[in-house]
């Protein structure tokens, strides 16, 4: 029988596998789990993670670039049966996860979402055309749950404005003074502006069938 005893090297993987998850909203890339643990090859890295699925500690989607999920994964839904658990949350439009699209907003719906993932804080949803972030697990219609704010951190994935008013979803970074928009698509490059507006910060996903943001729990 298969043993489920793990080494610390295969602990590393799984503990930055989570704390990825948590913190970015999607699981690390094979080239930044071989950067975390130390090593330059990424076949070690693969061998590793085959390891951890045999013994039933992850599970992956064939062929999908960050599909890792580890097998204790657990869900907090959008929607939680408790009526006074539950905020109204405005979607206001639609925001392209390819080129920039000129931003517009209009109230004609909302979703319940579970007040515990947007706490006190101001929120709204967006409907995501194109595939740009694709390996961030953010499909052609989806919808995004969007936390306002004004600031971001280098890997937040965020929604901003480029030229005032032509709106993006992509991964944020500041390089050399200037901002880096970077979709999760490999066969897309990033792009670089001087200015931007930043109008919030990614924490869900809303799948359009089951109108539920998978987050993992605390």
């Amino acid at each position: 029988m298969q043993g489920t005893t793990i080494s610390s090297r295969q602990k590393a993987i799984l503990d930055f596998i989570i704390s990825e998850l948590k913190n970015r909203g999607s699981s690390p890339s094979i080239h930044e789990i071989s950067e975390h643990i130390g090593v330059t090859s990424t076949s070690t890295v693969h061998y590793h993670l085959a390891e951890l699925e045999k013994k039933g500690q992850i599970f992956r989607e064939s062929k999908k670039s960050r599909s890792i999920r580890p097998a204790k994964w657990k869900f907090k839904t959008a929607a939680p049966e408790d009526a006074a658990d539950v905020v109204e949350v405005p979607v206001i439009g639609e925001i392209a996860a390819g080129s920039p699209i000129f931003a517009y907003e209009y109230y004609h719906e909302t979703i319940k979402i579970a007040r515990s993932l947007i706490s006190n804080s101001e929120a709204f949803i967006l409907k995501v055309k194109g595939e740009s972030m694709i390996e961030d697990l953010i499909d052609d219609g989806d919808m995004v749950l969007v936390k306002k704010q004004n600031y971001a951190s280098n890997g937040d994935i965020i929604v901003a404005l480029v030229d005032e008013d032509k709106a993006t979803l992509k991964r944020f970074y500041l390089e050399n003074g200037r901002f880096k928009l970077q979709p999760a698509n490999k066969k897309l490059a990033p792009f670089y502006v001087d200015h931007l507006t930043i109008l919030g910060r990614v924490i869900s996903v809303i799948r359009p069938m089951e109108r539920k943001a998978a987050i993992l729990a605390d």
